[in-house]
């Protein structure tokens, strides 16, 4: 059986998205100019993460947005936003594998939800006062 790090490098490839190993089961990679890290564990071989690094610009004030990243983690259920150890926030997609069967759809939905996210993020980020601005 394959692993999910084997089977999400074969998908990167084959969907024509460059991957950079850095180890441990992790993966680098770039979609519509975003920067994804996939992580994958020997450790438990059923457990995946897709994240988004470091999503705030430098000099946001991201506690004014506290109400309202409390609100897109609750609306978007599969994808939190998470202050890191360095005060910076990622995006982050947990997922138990319990079948290497048609992987390809699980990774397109994870790296959608996160672009979405991430998008949605940013009009609170742009907005500048921590208000959703209509879409």
């Amino acid at each position: 059986m394959e692993s999910i790090y084997q089977l999400m490098r074969e998908y990167l490839k084959n969907s024509g998205i460059k991957a950079h190993e850095a180890g441990n089961g992790r993966l680098l990679f770039s979609v519509n100019g975003l920067n994804f890290v996939f992580d994958a564990s020997d450790k438990d071989p059923n457990f995946l993460r897709l994240a988004l690094p470091q999503i705030n610009r430098e000099g946001i004030q991201v506690d004014n947005f506290n109400q309202q990243i409390h609100q897109l983690n609750q609306n978007y259920k599969v994808a939190k936003i998470v202050r890191v150890s360095d005060g910076t926030l990622w995006i982050f997609a947990d997922a138990f594998v319990y079948s290497v069967d048609n992987l390809d759809p699980l990774f397109v939905r994870l790296i959608q939800v996160l672009t979405d996210m991430i998008n949605e993020y940013r009009t609170i980020e742009n907005d500048g006062n921590g208000t959703f601005q209509a879409q």
